[in-house]
């Protein structure tokens, strides 16, 4: 974690902040982890309520791909490639970046429905299968080069 920018060029860790900002109630609901491996991370996405993507930048989103691999329902933020992998799952998941209403908003849209937060989980799912699992890349990869090869 590198921080949350503050003044000056300050930073302030997430736990630092939820220290300060939220209330006992909703700090009690929170679990802090810190930077963990991909081993651990991999089990606790299976089993999100909802993984948030809240990139200002990103070019290709692989935290958001492995997100919807695993079928976790994902909010995702408006930025780089990130809502062009979301599209086939539902518009309704993204926000634009940087907006934190919008944000929670969305993510509340997920809390209060959680059949159709599941629905869209699965969604994401098939749709990590059809375009991004190993075998579909590998194929897509070995005709791109058969294509440029015959050229």
């Amino acid at each position: 974690e590198r921080g949350l920018p503050g003044a000056l060029g300050s930073t302030t860790k997430l736990a630092e902040h939820a220290e300060r900002h939220l209330g006992p109630g909703a700090r009690a609901q929170l679990r802090y982890l810190g930077s963990q491996p991909a081993s651990v991370i991999a089990p606790l996405r299976a089993t999100a309520a909802v993984t948030v993507v809240a990139s200002r930048f990103e070019t290709f989103g692989m935290t958001l791909i492995e997100a919807m691999a695993a079928g976790s329902p994902v909010v995702a933020a408006r930025a780089g490639a990130l809502p062009e992998i979301l599209a086939p799952v539902s518009e309704e998941l993204l926000f634009r970046s940087g907006d934190a209403d919008e944000l929670a908003d969305r993510v509340r849209r997920l809390f209060d429905r959680p059949e159709h937060a599941a629905a869209l989980g699965a969604r994401g799912r098939e749709a990590c299968e059809r375009r991004y699992a190993p075998a579909v890349v590998a194929r897509a990869t070995a005709d791109f080069y058969r294509g440029v090869a015959h050229r």
